[in-house]
């Protein structure tokens, strides 16, 4: 019987695969925000933003589409700035909750479905290095869930 196709033999050597875990999609895109003004993209989904100084920024999502997924870190710790993370639409919501502690109680702020921003502030400082927030589309609104270290550093309003 005569042997078909290219492979002849089922010898293998050295196939390479020490750095194939780099190819694979395991890792989420990460992005340092460095503009005062920015449009979160569709095609940016899945990435993790980090915040980072000098200056006040105003962060807009896109369109709720189900699915979209943005997360954003707090790289440092600031002593005064504004933050705001909003939809691009006012009938859109954002709905969910960011727990934030201190060292004496913790204190969680409940979205009560009305909020179209979410506020990171100082001058206290009010925010540091590893808060964050995680914004999720259902399709026609977001959700989001957070966490904080000093009370009242993250806060959700219209």
């Amino acid at each position: 019987m005569a042997e078909r196709g290219c492979l002849k033999d089922a010898h293998f050597q050295n196939l390479e695969v020490e750095n194939a875990i780099h190819d694979l999609k395991l890792k989420k895109p990460t992005k340092k925000l460095s503009e005062a003004v920015k449009t979160i993209h569709i095609a940016e989904s899945g990435t993790i933003f980090f915040l980072s100084p000098p200056h006040n920024k105003v962060l807009t999502l896109p369109t709720p589409l189900e699915g979209l997924e943005y997360t954003f870190i707090v790289d440092s710790t600031f002593t005064s700035f504004v933050w705001e993370i909003n939809t691009d639409n006012d009938s859109v919501k954002m709905k969910g909750n960011i727990i934030c502690a201190d060292d004496t109680a913790g204190a969680l702020h409940n979205g009560a479905h009305s909020e179209t921003a979410i506020k990171l502030s100082g001058p206290t400082p009010k925010v540091s290095a590893g808060d964050w927030v995680k914004l999720i589309s259902d399709g026609s609104h977001w959700y989001y869930s957070g966490c904080c270290m000093i009370p009242l550093g993250m806060s959700v309003s219209s």
